[in-house]
């Protein structure tokens, strides 16, 4: 589940990963955090432009390994809008008391221009 602050222009989210996302042993492989984050991250294009947006870049810093069976943090945030690009940054951290940083980065999306998905 996803929750969208509007005021704040950020989206949050809590994922748990299974055993069939497996990459590094007994860790989460690195495509299938970096699908997350951009399914999170088009979320929140989506909702601050008001409009269909597409990924144009995506920067992920792979700061610490994520454990398989554990739930993360996501926090997605809207940098700026310029035009047709939204920039947006993001963290993953665990869910715990010291919330150390799993991923960050940036991603920059463009607002679609509908016909063309059409």
């Amino acid at each position: 589940m996803l929750y969208f602050d509007r005021s704040r222009g950020i989206v949050r989210g809590v994922v748990k990963f299974g055993a069939d996302v497996e990459g590094p042993p007994r860790c989460v492989h690195g495509g299938c955090s970096a699908a997350v984050v951009d399914g999170c991250l088009g979320v929140l294009a989506y909702k601050v432009a008001l409009m269909p947006c597409l990924t144009v870049n995506l920067n992920i810093n792979y700061r610490n390994k994520i454990p398989l069976g554990s739930a993360v943090a996501v926090e997605c945030k809207l940098d700026k809008i310029e035009g047709k690009k939204v920039f947006l940054s993001f963290t993953v951290s665990e869910i715990s008391s010291s919330r150390t940083i799993l991923l960050d980065g940036t991603a920059l999306f463009l607002k679609a221009d509908v016909s063309f998905i059409m």
